[in-house]
């Protein structure tokens, strides 16, 4: 039998050596790790929305003072084409932000497939697996925080 050092790294990591709680482990994290760039992503999204907002503004009142292109045309062109930009940039972030919240759909899928295989429920705290005889939250489709959870299967 070759050697598996992925796995092997694995089961260090959950604390388990069976690969059922393995994978679920995995899972969990890599769900966390996708919860994390949809944050991310949306605040680039806010702040960009943010800020072509106040540039359409800005070109506006700038507008209102009369023929503005004809005073600085360098400015006006500069911010026509920042805003397009920002603009292209901000369809891009929503695109990725789409694949990522279809990432976390399937995962959230995932997870709760490989929860419903045993009834007593394994939850990962900073000790390690353990198990319990109520619903564990990420089972549901949400991944706890710590050894978060809910009542109930």
């Amino acid at each position: 039998m070759g050697t598996r050092p992925n796995i092997d790294h694995l089961k260090e990591l959950c604390g388990s050596n069976q690969l059922q709680h393995c994978f679920k482990y995995l899972f969990v994290q890599e769900w966390r790790e996708n919860e994390d760039l949809i944050r991310y992503i949306g605040e680039k999204c806010a702040n960009l929305e943010a800020n072509i907002k106040r540039r359409a503004q800005l070109m506006q009142e700038g507008e209102s003072f009369g023929p503005f292109h004809d005073v600085a045309p360098d400015a006006v062109e500069c911010m026509v084409e920042t805003q397009q930009r920002e603009q292209d940039m901000l369809a891009a972030w929503m695109g990725v932000l789409d694949l990522a919240r279809e990432g976390r759909t399937k995962k959230e899928h995932h997870v709760d497939n490989r929860c419903t295989i045993k009834k007593k429920r394994l939850f990962f705290n900073n000790n390690g697996w353990s198990d319990i005889v109520n619903h564990v939250s990420f089972c549901s489709g949400k991944v706890p925080d710590h050894d978060e959870n809910v009542d109930g299967i």
